[in-house]
């Protein structure tokens, strides 16, 4: 009793913040150190299990605020449209991002490498990910952090940045740098999505952006090879 009433004490906005924006990257410093084992799949479901740990305890925690800290969403049909809308716009980057990359010559043998691994994942582990990335990042990365950093700073610049900035870093590990681009602009474009419909509607976008690559992965894989053979024919 003692602790949690000294937890309780502590559970002010700055300790939230820190949370939110610093618990996933702890894990992912982990995950890079092999703390959880050294098999791909492996590492993303016990990384995805800490994402959620941390999510519970610091969305527990915010309910003892004062005012306590809830998901604001908008009404159910601006909040579908928004977030589907949302979930297309993102897929659109995507091409446009990939364009820019090979016009200016940037290698994505590491992003290959990513997704081969990935393809290589039981289809229930790669919807835990996409669940997880759709509910929890949305969580971590800006349905707490953001109202709380608008509070204690008074400012939305560092409100809207810093979060984004932290999505942006979580993903270094996985991706080559170019890729960051893609995290940036999508980052940016769900940060809108929260701020004109809710979290749902941003949770409800990232899993559109993010479904193909985690759902499909072993086809992409395939076509990429079959297109690689016919190049070489």
């Amino acid at each position: 009793m003692a602790i949690v009433t000294h937890i309780n004490a502590f559970a002010g906005p700055e300790l939230l913040i820190a949370l939110a924006l610093l618990g996933p990257l702890t894990l992912v410093h982990m995950r890079r150190r092999g703390a959880f084992g050294h098999a791909f799949t492996r590492q993303m479901a016990v990384g995805a299990v800490g994402m959620w740990l941390v999510a519970g305890v610091t969305l527990s925690l915010s309910g003892r605020l004062d005012p306590p800290l809830t998901l604001q969403s908008a009404p159910l049909l601006p909040m579908l449209l928004w977030g589907m809308g949302g979930g297309i716009a993102g897929l659109l980057i995507f091409p446009a991002y990939l364009a820019f990359a090979r016009k200016a010559g940037f290698d994505h043998a590491a992003n290959a490498d990513v997704l081969q691994k990935i393809a290589t994942m039981p289809l229930a582990a790669r919807v835990f990910i996409l669940i997880t990335a759709a509910l929890v990042e949305e969580l971590l990365f800006r349905a707490i952090p953001i109202p709380l950093l608008m509070s204690v700073t008074g400012t939305s610049a560092i409100a809207l940045v810093v979060p984004l900035f932290m999505f942006v870093i979580a993903h270094r590990a996985s991706w080559s740098p170019v890729h960051l681009l893609f995290v940036a602009a999508t980052g940016a474009l769900l940060t809108l999505i929260f701020l004109r419909a809710g979290y749902w509607s941003a949770s409800l976008a990232h899993f559109i952006i993010d479904a193909p690559m985690l759902l499909f992965a072993p086809v992409m894989m395939a076509r990429t090879r079959t297109d690689g053979m016919a190049d070489d024919s």
